[in-house]
This record gives C-alpha cells, sequence and structure tokens, in this order.
C-alpha cells in the first residue's frame, strides 16, 4: 500500500465492526485501515474472548499483511505491558523495507499502562498509511478516549465465545473441511457438550472423530460416543431420554449402569436438574409463543435440542416440570448429608419418582 493509496476514503469505510473476517486478497491488498483491533463481545469484566477463533485470525493477517519475501524484516510482536512505548511507535512509524507494508502487532492491550495509552492517541492523530498496527485485548476499558476512538477508526474484529447453536454449526463446518459429515442431530449434540470447553478442545474432539469415520465418511452415534469416551449404549443421554419418556425399567436398567462409576450419583442429579430446568424454560418460552430458533438464542443453545423438547412438552406440563425440579432439589440435598441413605439409593428413588411423574 503506498502513502497515495492509503488516503483514498475507500480504506477509511472499512473501519468498524466486521461481521466477518476479511480473505486473503482482501488483507493482501490493503482493503483495511491502518489500524486492526482484535477482540472480545460483551461489556467490561463480562467480555468474553475466544481465544482460538482469534489465533486463526492473527494468523491469517500474519501470514498475509506484508510480502512473505520479507516478512522477517516487516513483522514486530510485541506486549502492551513488556514494550517501550517509544519502541512500538518507532517500529509502527518506520517505513517497510522493500515491500509495501509492515505489521505491528500489540498483544495484552487490556494490561497496557496509561503513557502507552496516551502514545497510543498522539499516533492516531497521524498513523503511518504503509503499517498495518494490529491491537489485541480483552476486555478494554472502552469508556476511556483512546478505545472509544480506536472503535471508530479501526476494523474491529470481536471474537466472543460461540453460544451452543453457533457451535453447532462450526461443528459441521469443521467435519466439511475435512470431507466428513456430521448430521445436524448429532452436532446438536456434541454442541451441547462441548460447548462450555474452550474451542481448542472442541476442534480435537472433531480431529478425532474425522479420524475415526475416514475419508468421506459420516460421523455416527458410534463415532460420537467413542470420541467423547462415552458407553454407546449406556450413556447419560439415554437415561434422560427413557426418564422424560417415562420408561420406568429401562430406565432403571441404565442407572444402575452408570452407577458403577464412582460418585456418578452427583453428576447424575445435576444433569436431571439441568435438563429438566431447560425444559421449562422452553416450555415458558414457548407458551409466548417463540419459535424453536427464537428459543434457541434465548438460551444459548442448540436448535435441534430445542426441537427434541418440543415432543416432551406435551407430557410435561410446567406443573408437573415445577414438581420435577422440587424432587430434584430434594434428591441434590439429600446427597450432599440431609439423608442417611447412600447416593445410589437416593438416584433410584429420583429416578422412580420422575418416571410416574412424566
Amino acid at each position: 500500500m503506498s502513502r497515495t493509496a492509503s488516503k483514498s476514503p475507500s480504506l477509511h469505510a472499512k473501519a468498524g465492526v466486521w461481521k466477518r473476517l476479511p480473505t486473503v486478497e482482501e488483507i493482501s491488498t490493503g482493503v483495511l485501515p491502518p489500524l486492526v483491533l482484535f477482540t472480545g463481545a460483551g461489556k467490561g469484566k463480562e467480555e468474553g474472548f475466544e481465544e482460538y477463533r482469534m489465533e486463526e485470525a492473527f494468523q491469517l493477517f500474519w501470514k498475509h499483511v506484508t510480502d512473505e519475501s520479507m516478512a522477517d524484516f516487516n513483522r514486530d510482536l510485541f506486549n502492551a505491558d513488556e514494550v517501550r512505548s517509544e519502541e512500538l511507535f518507532a517500529q509502527a512509524s518506520s517505513f517497510p523495507m522493500m515491500a509495501e507494508r509492515r505489521l505491528v502487532v500489540l498483544r495484552r492491550c487490556e494490561k497496557a499502562s496509561a503513557a502507552l495509552l496516551n502514545d497510543l492517541l498522539v499516533y492516531l492523530d497521524r498513523p503511518s498509511p504503509s503499517t498495518c498496527l494490529l491491537l489485541v485485548g480483552s476486555p478494554l476499558d472502552k469508556r476511556r478516549k483512546v478505545w472509544t476512538r480506536v472503535l471508530q477508526e479501526a476494523a474491529v474484529f470481536e471474537f466472543p465465545p460461540l453460544s451452543a447453536m453457533q457451535l453447532a454449526t462450526w461443528l459441521v463446518a469443521c467435519c466439511r473441511e475435512q470431507g466428513r459429515q456430521l448430521p445436524e442431530h448429532l452436532a446438536g449434540m456434541l454442541a451441547d457438550q462441548l460447548v462450555s470447553a474452550p474451542l481448542r478442545m472442541a476442534r480435537h474432539e472433531v480431529d478425532k472423530l474425522c479420524l475415526l469415520v475416514g475419508e468421506g465418511g459420516t460421523v455416527d452415534e458410534e463415532a460420537v460416543a467413542t470420541a467423547l469416551g462415552m458407553e454407546p449404549q449406556r450413556k447419560t443421554y439415554d437415561l434422560l431420554t427413557t426418564v422424560q419418556e417415562g420408561r420406568l425399567t429401562e430406565s432403571l436398567n441404565i442407572l444402575q449402569s452408570l452407577l458403577r462409576v464412582p460418585d456418578n450419583a452427583f453428576m447424575l442429579c445435576g444433569m436431571f436438574g439441568k435438563s429438566l430446568g431447560r425444559l421449562w424454560f422452553i416450555g415458558q418460552l414457548s407458551a409466548r409463543g417463540l419459535g424453536t430458533a427464537d428459543i434457541a438464542a434465548r438460551l444459548s443453545v442448540s436448535e435441534y435440542s430445542v426441537k427434541i423438547s418440543m415432543p416432551l412438552l406435551r407430557r410435561w406440563s410446567l406443573e408437573r416440570l415445577e414438581e420435577a425440579l422440587r424432587l430434584v432439589l430434594e434428591a441434590d440435598m439429600a446427597l450432599k448429608g440431609d439423608s442417611p441413605l447412600p447416593p445410589d439409593l437416593i438416584l433410584f428413588q429420583l429416578v422412580v419418582n420422575l418416571c410416574r411423574l412424566s
């Protein structure tokens, strides 16, 4: 990018929050403004930041902002809590060596000193048009003048944690990239299992699935159970399904298998509370006239989870769900010491009572 070309208004028209990552062509041809921000989404300390997605985007910029043959001379990486301000802005203001642009990255901006941020404000008055200054940080105090200005003048890329619905879509896309098919209902089930885990871990699970099914294969329930270390015929999902459908004998058979794992009673009780509580919320939102997509977005779950819950609401009225949640609460208190009964018997009673209630 030349100094003359950088004054074109079209460059600054790209400032603001981007809904997608730029293409390689957009990065390499200098469509972006000379200031880029990678951050999370949210407010203050609640701002979420997905490191894995940000790292993918960072590698995209690192490889394509400047000419590859001279990249070693035109790329600099600093941490805001370590770099001297004079060194940072001297590099940002210097001309690229035998290339059109240079890349200067400043990580951990949330830890930047007041002095460095003041110098950043000065730099923004006359940013080098031949430098892409990439700022990375979260959470940022967006009430400060410097960040207000950065948000106005930079190309902003946000990397919030994915909801279960977004994660399901992402899992399907990752499998497709590797030449495998992941059915929607299994993507939803996987997303519900992995939504609270770091995205890097979810990517590892996808890689394991792709290895299991082979090139051109389709992921099935057995592959999912194997990859996640679950027993295909006796996983917790089966127990939840049979209890919600009132199949007492089958539920107790599965329960006996699951209780062979030490201290599993506490996990199973929590699972019932979470699942029945979510079903109650789905019933409440459905009664207000919301569709499956809107309910999934409100509850941050996959749309598949909402779809399979809808038929259950014909068996479970809101009143019955409230009674079921009371039973789960009583079982939880008993497990924590309010009962002389052993944990296995407490869970046995809970499953019997829930099946009869359904």
